[in-house]
């Protein structure tokens, strides 16, 4: 039996990719927000930067640090 593998193109996948690290970055934000905690706040900022910089290499592609 032959099966045909199709590679899906980056700029497919992205787009979803994109909405889905989006929506967790403002998820982290608004949890950021109303954290009186600073260990935690920064804790929830620091997740905040990974999050933006896979969001900014998915549309740049950036290396991976």
């Amino acid at each position: 039996m032959n099966v045909t593998v199709v590679a899906v193109p980056p700029e497919i996948e992205r787009p979803d990719q994109t909405r889905s690290l989006g929506r967790e970055l403002a998820e982290l934000v608004d949890e950021w927000s109303v954290t009186p905690n600073g260990v935690k706040a920064q804790k929830i900022a620091s997740e905040m930067i990974g999050k933006a910089r896979e969001l900014l290499r998915t549309n740049i592609h950036l290396p991976k640090l």
